[in-house]
């Protein structure tokens, strides 16, 4: 494993300025351009065993962990002999507590940040409210997110979704400045489908809400009953139980 310190040119905005230090895949390490190499906390050798203790904590692979790290009380050693973690790793903020391999030698404590490496939608020119995003339109920057790897991705911007305010170039494309477009539009016409089983029927209806696929809009029968349920498809939406009319 080379452990020349490489600048990262194409380091992430949230970096820049910081005292940051990563680990490229395949344990090449990597610093800031705006940080002098010779000023790093650790040596890439400890940094390596601090990254691969912070995977083993949150289950991922090692070479998805950024650092961050911040001083270092006393002096860091070359090697080390184990790596402890202390505190409860809060938006990725720990202290490691290094144990040197020679026993000698005392423990050095350094405060870290730690995060992973992820890609997020962005603008890729100036958008105006209203618009629907093309695919020329959506770019992708990668960014550090500090802390444990979230359990489930928030919902992938598509082209098609709707632009809710302006938005410039290079803009990361977040809800709710960025949606998917309604599936069912309130006073519109619908079909609405009630299924069990093998049973299902098919009615007329009129929507008294708005909403994208998957969310729950509220409908009206030609008979006057209103119905919960949740748009499935354009202008269809699948009712479970009634709601009670309002008098």
């Amino acid at each position: 494993m080379s452990t020349e310190l490489t600048p990262l040119q194409d380091a992430p905005s949230q970096t820049r300025g910081r005292l940051w230090f990563g680990l490229l895949p395949g344990g090449r390490p990597s610093a800031s351009i705006q940080q002098d190499t010779t000023d790093l906390p650790v040596s890439p050798r400890v940094a390596r065993d601090v990254q691969w203790e912070v995977a083993r904590r949150w289950g991922i692979d090692p070479d998805r962990v950024h650092l961050e790290f911040g001083r270092v009380s006393g002096s860091a050693p070359d090697r080390v002999a184990s790596v402890r973690l202390l505190g409860t790793g809060t938006k990725g903020h720990w202290v490691a507590l290094l144990s040197p391999a020679d026993p000698s030698l005392t423990p050095t404590r350094v405060r870290l940040r730690a995060g992973v490496e992820r890609a997020e939608p962005v603008a890729t020119r100036n958008l105006e409210r209203g618009a629907s995003l093309s695919v020329g339109d959506i770019g992708h920057d990668f960014v550090v997110a500090w802390g444990a790897p979230k359990g489930s991705a928030a919902q992938s911007v598509q082209p098609g979704w709707i632009v809710h305010r302006s938005i410039t170039a290079g803009e990361p494309l977040r809800e709710p400045a960025v949606a998917p477009p309604d599936a069912v539009t309130s006073g519109e016409r619908i079909e609405v489908l009630w299924r069990r089983g093998a049973v299902s029927v098919s009615l007329a209806g009129v929507a008294l809400g708005s909403g994208p696929v998957g969310s729950e809009v509220r409908v009206r029968t030609e008979s006057g009953r209103e119905l919960r349920g949740i748009a499935q498809d354009e202008g269809v939406v699948m009712v479970g139980n009634p709601v009670r009319k309002e008098r």
